[in-house]
């Protein structure tokens, strides 16, 4: 019995055994742990008339027993149309110019 405890958003694909030249199976299969709060922003989403995105990514691995796979996390894009759009940089405020002193009393004769 493996040890291995799921990971939320994440899982691994492994090289298909059953892949023969010529046939429709994938080449790599496996499986991902949604979580439900992950479950639950995509189905607001579709409430909301969003279509669900999935964000992949993907690393190159190896497993304890020696079999190659690929490290597989799943997350929503974050865009703009999500509503957590970035906030414009305020601009610096411009210092207000001083006031110009025209009283000038000097000494100097020219």
């Amino acid at each position: 019995m493996s040890d291995y405890v799921p990971k939320d958003n994440r899982g691994n694909l492994f090289k298909n055994k059953n892949k023969q030249e010529g046939d429709n199976r994938p080449d790599f299969d496996g499986r991902i742990t949604i979580s439900k709060e992950l479950l639950k922003e995509w189905v607001n989403d579709v409430k909301s008339g969003k279509d669900p995105v999935v964000k992949i990514a993907q690393w190159d691995n190896v497993s304890k027993g020696g079999m190659a796979l690929r490290g597989t996390m799943i997350d929503r894009p974050q865009t703009q149309q999500d509503g957590q759009q970035k906030p414009e940089p305020k601009p610096e405020p411009k210092p207000e110019p001083k006031p110009v002193d025209d009283s000038f009393d000097d000494d100097i004769p020219f």
